[in-house]
């Protein structure tokens, strides 16, 4: 599979450069300003972002800044013939820029560069893709205790779910952050965890529990 790249410069040869250098190993896109950038990215998925530092109407710092809304996942690359290193920390921080190259670059320099910079780029999207079936993985091993519990008391059935909304509702209400929301909807599913433990013959009772019985009753607390 190849990578798409989207390189940015104001001139015209520059932009023919990167693509000799680059289109045999990537998908090149070439644009001749940041605007022209912006409206590439809104329509093709881009891996990576290289940009010239000076621009007329729309720099480069600016534009790297502006694509965080259109490929927030993609490498960050400033081209630049600035030495200052102040100014160039506080456009890295700016833009999230993942590294800058300076002026005048070396064909082969800057393909071991973006070798080694897509690397990082694929082991940060399998790390998502991981962390995606992980979480699929546990949302499904919380649904199978809920549904044993449902399944264990009928007069309970759908209490964990009721509870749940019941809780997130009154969480949005409250304000409370995303993390903060995941953390007590899990609560909420699990609230009735340690019923599990208990048996059926208690739970579906129809009379008067035993002093004995209501011990294991809370028990599951």
């Amino acid at each position: 599979m190849k990578y798409n790249i989207l390189v940015t410069d104001d001139e015209i040869d520059n932009l023919q450069l990167f693509k000799r250098t680059l289109r045999s190993n990537y998908n090149v896109f070439l644009a001749n300003s940041g605007f022209e950038a912006i409206e590439i990215l809104k329509s093709n998925k881009i891996d990576m972002i290289i940009s010239d530092h000076k621009m007329p109407g729309m720099d480069g710092v600016e534009l790297l800044k502006k694509t965080l809304h259109y490929a927030p996942d993609a490498i960050r690359i400033l081209i630049t013939a600035y030495t200052d290193s102040t100014s160039l920390i506080g456009a890295i921080n700016e833009g999230k820029i993942h590294r800058y190259i300076r002026k005048p670059w070396n064909p082969n320099d800057l393909i071991n560069i973006l070798e080694a910079s897509f690397e990082v780029y694929q082991l940060n999207l399998d790390n998502q893709s991981l962390a995606l079936d992980l979480k699929e993985l546990f949302s499904g091993t919380i649904s199978a205790i809920t549904e044993a519990l449902d399944a264990k008391d009928h007069y309970t059935f759908g209490r964990s779910k009721r509870v749940t909304y019941y809780a997130l509702k009154t969480g949005e209400t409250l304000g409370l952050s995303d993390t903060e929301l995941s953390e007590l909807e899990l609560a909420g599913l699990l609230h009735d965890i340690g019923m599990i433990g208990v048996p059926e013959t208690i739970l579906n009772k129809p009379g008067n529990l035993t002093p004995e019985e209501f011990d294991e009753i809370k028990k599951h607390v």
